[in-house]
């Protein structure tokens, strides 16, 4: 009985303290480039270079919010010529821990792609209608979840390196894969 005691007094004293902290700037606009690779079940594609602007908000100014966020962003990238539309829409949520200047975050996004084809020069197998079913697969829409554990917070500036994010794309979830390694991001907090 003591134990659950002494954990619910150390729950309470972590959030007591964590609402005492500063209040500070709610939103983060960031910029970055990344590199993004697909999979398919018979052939995969190398990436796209993509060029993302992204603007999050935390749930609170103070308090156990202040590690929540959620926003969204656009992406677009080369090579154009084998992208449906060279254009990507997104929102995300993601969690995030600060200690010290390290800030780690990590959670799910959605989005609407037009970075959702093969490049057709890539591969010589399969052809015919059987490469035509693999491009169905690649869908408008896709979900994915990433991390940023390299994320550092150095006062109203940010820069983080090699995100990752691995996602499906729908509405055959499991039938493909989409990586994208994030190789940098700079922003500011406003």
């Amino acid at each position: 009985m003591s134990g659950v005691r002494l954990a619910l007094l150390l729950l309470v004293t972590t959030l007591t303290l964590a609402t005492e902290a500063l209040a500070e700037p709610r939103n983060e606009l960031s910029v970055g480039l990344s590199n993004l690779s697909q999979q398919s079940f018979l052939r995969s594609a190398s990436g796209f270079t993509l060029v993302e602007a992204t603007l999050m908000r935390t749930a609170a100014e103070q308090g156990p919010w202040r590690g929540l966020q959620y926003g969204g962003g656009v992406r677009t990238g080369w090579p154009m010529e084998w992208a449906h539309i060279p254009l990507e829409a997104f929102v995300r949520v993601q969690l995030s821990a600060r200690l010290g200047i390290w800030e780690p975050a990590a959670g799910p996004e959605v989005g609407l792609t037009g970075f959702n084809k093969l490049n057709p020069k890539e591969s010589a197998w399969p052809q015919g209608q059987v490469r035509e079913y693999e491009d169905r697969r690649f869908g408008p829409a896709y979900v994915a979840f990433g991390a940023s554990p390299l994320r550092l917070r150095l006062g109203r500036f940010s820069l983080s390196a090699l995100q990752l994010r691995v996602g499906t794309y729908l509405p055959q979830a499991g039938s493909t894969l989409r990586v994208q390694l994030g190789l940098v991001s700079v922003g500011g907090w406003l």
